[in-house]
């Protein structure tokens, strides 16, 4: 019997990302927030930024790093959404507080 699964993601919290691909290995360090307001929904807004990419084509390392970051955004803020109110606001705290321009 063939494997059914060839790629495997798992979210660690405050270090980051791992993925298991096809044997690889790939590990993504976390972007920290050293003033964390609210981790509710860090987890659900890695996926979304993960699929985000995902959704556009790019590998599996832009995937797992932009989840990271949604992540990270996602607790600059308290109640899960509050960070992602439009775009602007994003790049802003991308910018600002991760050193990543969107």
């Amino acid at each position: 019997m063939g494997q059914a699964v060839h790629t495997v993601v798992v979210k660690m919290g405050n270090e980051g990302s791992i993925s298991f691909d096809n044997g690889k290995e790939l590990k993504i360090p976390a972007f920290r927030n050293e003033r964390v307001v609210d981790a509710i929904g860090a987890g659900d807004s890695f996926n979304a930024g993960f699929v985000f990419k995902y959704i556009q084509g790019a590998t599996l390392e832009e995937c797992q790093r932009f989840g990271n970051l949604c992540g990270a955004i996602n607790t600059t803020e308290a109640g899960g959404t509050t960070a992602f109110r439009d775009f602007d606001s994003i790049a802003h705290i991308a910018r600002e507080r991760f050193g990543v321009e969107l």
